[in-house]
């Protein structure tokens, strides 16, 4: 049953990769681009998942990864001749910078996180908060550097038209996706899983908890890092506000429960039902990302969590199982009446 279940999963990731590579096809550019959105926020919610959805230890300061990988590659690959004046103006390729920035980010968050996985509960949360909080304030003070409030914008971005971007965020949300869930079947997975059921009962057992959540950790910040890093090349822009946005990590969050945490699925089903929902609320909520959104966002995430705890892909998955389940039983039922007819039938 496990091997067929197993089975089954395996076979939803080039599903979904045939589904999605012909949509640009069928649908017209603006979808397009919103599901390029959606894919980048599933990058994120999955990093975020890895650690948050499976050890239990919340981080509230993801958005400083994701902006380190971004503003990196961004100021390194800054072209010489393009405001502001006195940045680096390097002009790396940005098969260079894209690496460095991710290294960077995992560096840096290293710095940050680490230390604070030897705490727990809400000494953890305020460690994370503060690093982002932290990451924010130097990239307000970092002058021309970094764009300052202002932000970066005529870096080099990843490929014109919305066809490329759209391929090249979708083969990177599959890859990672199915790597991450191919560790999260592992006995890695397994372990990660176990430190949020019984942390101090793994410990007994002789299991380096502190190793394990550092390979979380590791794991997390460098999907960050990667996805940090192409989203702000496929937006051309980079500034605090975009950068640390709070809404981008209540985001992040949300599409982790209500698609279903640890599962690694569970968090793209989440990003795609959060990505449009935000385009339905658009009408509603006209303008920048307000109060309004927010609040919007947070009550779906709540009535959702009421109805499905679980979330989006672990209920329907259930629902599925009794189905199946319901239908074994209808056939064999009704194989056994067709067999006691034919014996009945035979005896005459």
């Amino acid at each position: 049953m496990n091997r067929i279940k197993s089975k089954s999963e395996f076979l939803l990731w080039p599903a979904m990769f045939a589904f999605l590579a012909v949509t640009p096809l069928y649908v017209p550019e603006g979808y397009a681009r919103i599901l390029i959105m959606a894919h980048y926020l599933a990058i994120f919610a999955m990093s975020w998942d890895i650690l948050s959805g499976h050890t239990g230890y919340i981080s509230f300061g993801h958005t400083l990864l994701i902006a380190t990988a971004g503003y990196t590659s961004a100021i390194l690959s800054y072209p010489p001749g393009v405001w502001p004046v006195s940045t680096l103006h390097l002009g790396l390729p940005l098969y260079v910078t894209i690496p460095v920035g991710i290294a960077l980010a995992t560096i840096i968050g290293s710095v940050f996180f680490i230390p604070g996985l030897k705490t727990r509960g809400a000494y953890f949360v305020l460690v994370t908060l503060a690093a982002g909080v932290v990451g924010e304030r130097i990239a307000m003070l970092s002058g021309n550097i970094g764009g300052a409030s202002r932000g970066l914008f005529g870096y080099p971005t990843l490929a014109l038209g919305f066809v490329p971007n759209f391929y090249i965020s979708l083969i990177l949300m599959c890859v990672i996706g199915f790597t991450l869930w191919h560790i999260s079947r592992s006995d890695m997975g397994r372990l990660l899983r176990a430190i949020y059921m019984d942390e101090i009962a793994l410990s007994s057992l002789g299991k380096n908890v502190l190793k394990l959540k550092a390979v979380a950790f590791f794991l997390s910040a460098l999907v960050a890092g990667i996805g940090g890093s192409f989203y702000f090349h496929y937006l051309g822009s980079i500034s605090p506000h975009s950068a640390f946005s709070f809404f981008l990590l209540i985001e992040i969050i949300l599409a982790v429960i209500i698609g279903g945490k640890g599962t690694i699925i569970g968090p793209i089903i989440g990003a795609y039902f959060l990505t449009f929902i935000l385009e339905g609320l658009r009408p509603l909520f006209p303008g920048a990302l307000g109060p309004g959104r927010i609040l919007a966002y947070l009550i779906i995430g709540l009535a959702i969590y009421l109805v499905m705890p679980k979330g989006l892909y672990p209920t329907i998955k259930q629902l599925l199982k009794s189905l199946l389940r319901k239908s074994s039983i209808s056939m064999s039922v009704m194989t056994a009446k067709w067999w006691s007819w034919q014996e009945k039938s035979g005896s005459s």
